[in-house]
């Protein structure tokens, strides 16, 4: 009874896991990839396109599921914990506690993370180079750890300052406010005062109270 308890509960549980992140996908791939506008050329309401997503979404994942089922595919574990790791994690961390995080830090965050974490699980040995890789007769490891989050996990924090604060913008402000030419613009004489532009506007005076 245990035991039947527990794995329904484990069954329900990944059938929520499952249905959420499917859910997900279909909203993404109908109001990104689609978006209204290609929704009011097609002339299809949005349901009916979220359902279609829903249906080629699960048969592509069984088709994949069908073809990789029978090699090891642990390295999935390790690769979706670290992909959330280096998107999700610096995201909520720099969104929680520093004012200056934009949009720009965001981007540079979750696209620098997910492409160094899928390059560096690609040349990892879970893929190639060991007997329980993905691809056991294959040898092209070039990156010695099995889990790329740690390195892609500084990578998107330091992706994420980068973008939002831009010190070279501010290291290019500092040398034009330097610069000979900033200082002879700021030291310019306004008409009228002291300098080559001096009794300009005195003289003009002079002539309308004569």
């Amino acid at each position: 009874m245990l035991i039947t308890l527990v794995a329904c509960v484990a069954f329900l549980a990944v059938l929520t896991a499952v249905a959420s992140v499917t859910f997900a996908a279909a909203v993404s791939v109908t109001r990104d990839l689609i978006g209204q506008r290609g929704l009011a050329r097609a002339g299809i309401g949005e349901p009916t396109v979220m359902r279609l997503s829903v249906v080629a979404l699960c048969a592509v994942s069984l088709v994949l599921t069908t073809t990789v089922h029978r090699n090891p595919i642990d390295f999935l574990l390790a690769f979706s914990l670290s992909l959330a790791a280096s998107c999700v994690c610096p995201a909520l961390v720099y969104s929680f506690l520093w004012t200056g995080f934009d949009r720009r830090g965001l981007l540079w965050l979750v696209y620098g993370g997910l492409s160094l974490c899928v390059l560096l699980t690609l040349f990892s040995p879970a893929v190639s180079g060991t007997a329980y890789a993905l691809l056991p007769d294959r040898d092209f490891d070039l990156f010695p750890l099995h889990t790329p989050g740690l390195v892609s996990v500084p990578a998107a924090f330091l992706l994420g300052w980068l973008g939002s604060a831009r010190p070279w913008e501010r290291a290019a402000g500092r040398r034009h406010a330097a610069s000979p030419e900033a200082g002879r613009q700021g030291n310019v004489p306004a008409p009228g005062r002291d300098g080559p532009w001096a009794g300009i506007g005195s003289d003009r005076d002079g002539v309308g109270r004569k």
